[in-house]
């Protein structure tokens, strides 16, 4: 939730406060999160290290980049741009919930904690009014990097493969 306003408030001042913005913003991150699923998919076994350090790096690459940067001339420019470098961190977020739901073997459990994360999230986003927009890129940094810390010591689950073969098998049997 963090990152989901900071991006439309961004979008907005490079192509104003419509319901374009909306829709690309929307449009982007759905995008990405269909992309998670089929990296997910192609590669299920990878070091968590990866997405992690790709929600980092992409969203210290959105912090620092001025946007003035971004104002193309073209606007179909501008939006792939934009799109990709304002919401890459939710590619690499949603890999990291994909995992880590499969890690938990797809639990209510693994889904209870992304839901209130999401609510803390949107919690937080308050803080922005004291804060500014920008601040809530250096939050979510400081979340996920929490998160990887406490994945790390609690010694989470190991992957294990299992929910994909058996999602293979049911479709394999339907065909």
């Amino acid at each position: 939730m963090l990152l989901e306003a900071q991006i439309v408030s961004k979008m907005a001042l490079l192509f104003g406060t419509t319901w374009v913005v909306n829709s690309i913003v929307v449009s982007g991150l759905l995008a990405l999160v269909v992309i998670a699923n089929l990296v997910f998919e192609r590669w299920p076994s990878y070091s968590m290290a990866i997405p992690y350090a790709g929600i980092i790096l992409s969203a210290m690459l959105a912090y620092f980049i001025p946007l003035r940067t971004l104002l193309f001339e073209s606007v179909s420019l501008r939006i792939t741009v934009a799109t990709l470098l304002l919401c890459m961190p939710i590619l690499f977020a949603g890999i990291v919930f994909v995992r880590g739901f499969a890690d938990m073997r797809f639990s209510g459990e693994a889904l209870g904690w992304n839901l209130f994360g999401a609510v803390l999230g949107g919690m937080l986003e308050t803080v922005s009014q004291a804060t500014g927009i920008r601040a809530l890129i250096l939050m979510t940094v400081g979340l996920y990097l929490g998160s990887w810390i406490a994945r790390n010591k609690a010694g989470t689950v190991t992957f294990v493969d299992t929910p994909v073969r058996e999602e293979h098998a049911v479709l394999a049997e339907l065909r």
